[in-house]
């Protein structure tokens, strides 16, 4: 008998040390059960897929970072997000690397905190908004392909002054406005590819609503059931390198409360594939500098100013091939050129060689 206790003792001495497991490695909570419920800062890590839970995983702090670790999270179909963020106070809430499938809202934050980031996500089926951000003062959504939300694909809002990036993302066949933040400071939309949002009017491509200092910059955007992209109050913004192919109505859309930004670039055509008399640029703001867009074949004119603009200074641009429907009378000084352009305000301006078309400075 002895002689057995000791050749065990042996054998255990004997045996390799086995490490943890990765995730208690590198600190990280494994997360693994549907309906879990996240309340303490740190590190999580899901496991396996989950399905159900009604959110699936809710998060009531700050300071966390939740690896979904390319796993799948499905909330069924039911009302509740997949990922619901009602965390309070300071602290970074940030959600990374997986699918989610089917929830009410996919992903729903009501109080993340200092800075919320969203990155490398597959979001699909959602019966409500994809992505829908209420206050957060500071936010990134990067690199998220969504297709196929019951209304917008990443909604901002809520009283709560904004800064943030929305950047890289794919955002296809949304029932309402594909990209939309209402109201914020700083904010830059840049390089997203928007398309096929339902062809109904109010389902813009990009819309943002008093936006100061803001960027709309290299976005691709096409098949839109209003104005490829929409811009209420933009004040000291810069709209530029995008490109918009047949919006529903105009490609691009300066509001009457926007003024004082820049419109650089632009390349837009095929504008009024929904509402007849669609412009590729509709200017109704003041002061806007228009330089080097490309506006051509378009339902409307390519370059509309209103009757309400004053001081737009515009040169270098380009408007050929447009059927100019409903542009006219353009009876202002300079009137441009119907059906390609059409100018209805007083005091704007031109410079440089304008092709639109007409001769090299008028």
């Amino acid at each position: 008998m002895r002689a057995r206790v000791l050749a065990v003792v042996s054998l255990a001495l004997t045996l390799p040390v086995l490490p943890p497991v990765s995730h208690a490695a590198e600190g990280r909570t494994p997360v693994w059960l549907p309906g879990t419920v996240i309340a303490t800062p740190g590190r999580y890590i899901v496991t396996r897929n989950l399905i159900g839970g009604g959110p699936t995983i809710t998060i009531t702090t700050g300071n966390v970072d939740l690896d979904l670790n390319g796993m799948t999270l499905d909330a069924g179909g039911v009302a509740a997000p997949v990922v619901s963020v009602v965390a309070a106070g300071s602290g970074d809430v940030v959600l990374h690397d997986g699918t989610l499938l089917n929830g009410g809202e996919n992903v729903a934050i009501t109080a993340p905190g200092q800075r919320l980031v969203l990155e490398d996500l597959k979001i699909d089926g959602s019966g409500g908004a994809a992505i829908h951000i209420i206050d957060s003062q500071n936010f990134v959504v990067r690199r998220v392909t969504i297709t196929d939300s019951g209304a917008e694909g990443i909604l901002v809002d809520g009283p709560m002054n904004k800064q943030g990036v929305i950047e890289k993302n794919l955002v296809r066949r949304t029932q309402a406005t594909a990209i939309r933040v209402i109201g914020g400071t700083s904010i830059g939309v840049v390089e997203n590819h928007v398309e096929e949002t339902a062809p109904v009017a109010g389902n813009y491509g990009i819309a943002l609503d008093s936006c100061e200092s803001c960027l709309i910059a290299q976005n691709t955007v096409h098949s839109t059931g209003d104005s490829g992209i929409f811009l209420r109050g933009l004040k000291s913004g810069k709209v530029y390198n995008n490109t918009v192919g047949k919006a529903g109505a105009h490609g691009i859309y300066l509001d009457p409360t926007s003024a004082d930004s820049l419109v650089l670039n632009n390349v837009v055509s095929g504008s009024g594939a929904v509402a007849a008399g669609g412009c590729g640029l509709f200017v109704d703001a003041d002061r806007i500098m228009i330089e080097g867009n490309v506006l051509n074949a378009n339902s409307g004119a390519g370059l509309r100013l209103s009757a309400g603009t004053t001081f737009i200074t515009f040169g270098r641009n380009t408007a050929r091939g447009n059927a100019g429907v409903g542009v006219g009378p353009c009876a202002v000084a300079p009137t441009l050129f119907p059906p390609n352009s059409c100018n209805d305000g007083p005091g704007n301006s031109t410079f440089g060689n304008n092709l639109i078309p007409g001769p090299p400075v008028f």
